[in-house]
């Protein structure tokens, strides 16, 4: 296997057939990149901060893990409002059961918590098996044509374990790379140091960027627990 630290390549721009470039008529007038930064202990479970732009709007991840007498959660907020999503983990790290889109702000706004059972899926429909070895599929809820993305792994970095992803978005007419993660050291005004950057090209897609963003988490822990030495 390569160990060498891979250089993953900026985002393709999508080819006009991709929903993600249908924008109006014009260029794009961004002041700020379609971008990502993780700040936090590189821990992708617990205590990771994403703070970016999408369509020159600020936006906010949050992850947070804690025991709790009926297992181990992963709450997942979005611009510290809602609550998007529940990692329900078994037995502490492995693949459990995920729950999205169950309508529950923070409890500032008055909203009392709903979950629906039947928006339970299990975590490992999120990282499916890949069209190549080193990719992990999922579906996004929010793309309802015949189409796949595929977060893969890129080598191993300095750290032994896999640092940089890209994104392709899969159909029957072919795949095009929308989003890249890699490590970024960098220190942001106001914010801190940020450990990553992901850069992505589909600013009018949310949900997407969702589902990418909690895909990229479960794939970023899979593979901090393969022992990819002894490999």
């Amino acid at each position: 296997m390569n160990r060498q630290q891979a250089q993953p390549q900026p985002p393709h721009r999508v080819p006009a057939q991709h929903p993600a470039a249908q924008h109006p008529k014009g260029p794009p007038q961004h002041r700020h990149p379609d971008e990502l930064f993780f700040f936090g202990t590189n821990d992708p479970r617990q205590g990771d901060v994403l703070i970016g732009f999408r369509n020159d709007i600020p936006v906010l991840y949050r992850f947070d893990t804690m025991d709790l007498p009926t297992g181990t959660r992963t709450t997942v907020r979005f611009n510290e409002q809602l609550e998007l999503a529940l990692l329900n983990w078994t037995m502490g790290k492995h693949m459990g059961s995920l729950v999205r889109n169950f309508n529950r702000t923070a409890a500032a706004r008055g909203c009392a918590p709903h979950r629906a059972a039947s928006n339970a899926t299990p975590m490992a429909d999120y990282v499916a098996r890949g069209s190549v070895p080193n990719g992990r599929q999922f579906r996004s809820r929010a793309v309802a044509r015949n189409e796949v993305f595929e977060w893969r792994r890129l080598g191993l970095g300095p750290t032994g374990r896999p640092e940089h992803y890209e994104l392709f978005a899969i159909s029957p007419a072919g795949e095009d790379r929308i989003a890249t993660f890699a490590p970024d050291v960098r220190e942001i005004e106001n914010q801190g140091r940020s450990y990553a950057r992901l850069r992505y090209t589909f600013p009018d897609e949310e949900e997407l960027l969702h589902d990418a963003v909690i895909a990229l988490c479960l794939n970023r822990w899979i593979d901090w627990q393969i022992d990819w030495q002894g490999m």
